[in-house]
């Protein structure tokens, strides 16, 4: 981690559980990935579509860019689970900071 940067969160679903994801991943040092997604739904059904989808992510988030990233996650979801319906929205963000 960095002394130049620092991430603050707030997380409040409307029920017990929610739909919402995000993770912050230091990539190298002074590089960052943020993700945040929002699975359709609410309560344990939006809750577990999160588990799969923070899943998959966690096996791609190493890709090249944030582009790249959301592609193959999209693509790996409607791969191996066509009968889901899941719908979901995501951003993937990278932050550098420049340390001089």
């Amino acid at each position: 981690a960095s002394d130049r940067v620092a991430f603050s969160v707030f997380y409040r679903p409307a029920e017990l559980v929610g739909g919402d994801v995000y993770d912050i991943y230091e990539r190298r040092p002074g590089e960052y990935r943020v993700f945040l997604a929002d699975a359709t739904g609410h309560g344990v059904q939006a809750a577990l579509r999160t588990m799969l989808l923070k899943a998959e992510y966690d096996r791609l988030k190493d890709a090249n860019t944030p582009e790249q990233t959301l592609m193959a996650l999209n693509r790996n979801i409607a791969a191996n689970y066509p009968g889901l319906e899941m719908q979901c929205s995501a951003s993937c963000i990278d932050i550098r900071v420049e340390m001089r």
